[in-house]
Parts: C-alpha cells; structure tokens; sequence
C-alpha cells in the first residue's frame, strides 16, 4: 500500500464510481478506517496506489531486489572459489567425505545463484503480487540456510562461517523490504 495513502476507486461494472453510491461523511470515515471495502456489485474501493506512486514503489523494490541478487550472486561466488583449499584442509579425512564436504560447498553457490537469477527473473517478468510472494519465500530460503550455518559453521572458529548468517540475514532484509515496497 501507498504510505501516503493516495485514494482512488475503480469504475464499478455499471459504468458509475462507486464512491457516488454513498457520498456522506460517515461513508468517507468509514472508508478511511478501513483497509478495504466492497460495494453491493462487487467493486473493490480502499486506499489504492496512484500510478505515480505504484511507478515509485517499482522503481524502489526493483532496485532494492537487484541488490539483493548482485549481493547473493557473490556471496555463491565467495563460496565456490575456496573450495579446493577447504577439501585439501580435511586431507586427514577419507576421500568420501572430502567429496562429500566440496558437494556441500559448491551445492551452497549453486542455491546462491538460483535465488540471484529467480529475483532477477521475476523482477523482470513477473506481476507485483507474484514478485512480492517470490521475494518473500526467497528470504524465507535464505534466512533458513543462514539458521544453519549459525547453527553448525558459525559455531567454529572459521571467520567465513561466523559472518554468513548475518551477511544471509542482511540479503534477506533487502529481499523482504523489496516485497513491501
């Protein structure tokens, strides 16, 4: 929503504003308390964005949500380009599980650019109410993966796996405030 609540009311079935059903004062108060309301034919009237503003938020969420891809872009970057140099620190450990920790490494970058390249995506093609939904599960995604690295790596003495979760959290922050916007 518009915080600077710009009220418009869409044209109902009929031809007639819906607003001109009721123009007392108490219809007008009611229609400000209220986040939505419906008219007798089903028209919608709340506080609706006007299009100069709804290009505004766009514009906001658009680059707020580029961010956050170009950030997590690198952030899988950062993850891919020591993994040789993590596997050779475990040369102590069998060969399967050395194959197994560079999966677990490269499998992290590989969820880092599928979230960058799916904001970018939908940023691109899809509809506000899809792109808003889209963000927020990716958030969700990455506030997941960063529960866990709190949980397992950060709680080694591996500066890299202290500062995930809060660099994850920050991704996801920009990620939520672009589907609010």
């Amino acid at each position: 929503m518009c915080p600077l609540t710009c009220w418009q009311s869409r044209v109902s079935r009929n031809g007639t504003s819906p607003l001109h059903l009721r123009e007392d004062a108490e219809f007008v108060e009611e229609m400000q308390d209220a986040a939505f309301a419906l008219v007798s034919d089903g028209t919608y009237i709340g506080p609706l964005p006007c299009e100069g503003h709804a290009r505004q938020h766009g514009i906001v969420s658009g680059f707020l949500a580029g961010l956050s891809s170009g950030l997590i872009a690198a952030w899988g970057i950062a993850h891919v380009l020591p993994t040789s140099r993590v596997v050779a620190g475990y040369a102590d450990t069998s060969r399967d599980n050395r194959l197994v920790i560079a999966q677990e490494w490269i499998a992290e970058a590989l969820t880092m650019w599928f979230v960058s390249a799916l904001v970018l995506v939908i940023t691109s093609v899809g509809d506000g109410s899809t792109r808003a939904w889209v963000y927020r599960v990716c958030a969700l995604l990455l506030l997941a993966v960063g529960t866990l690295t709190a949980a397992t790596g950060a709680r080694t003495s591996v500066v890299f796996f202290k500062i995930c979760p809060v660099v994850l959290t920050s991704y996801a922050g920009l990620l939520l405030a672009a589907s609010w916007v």
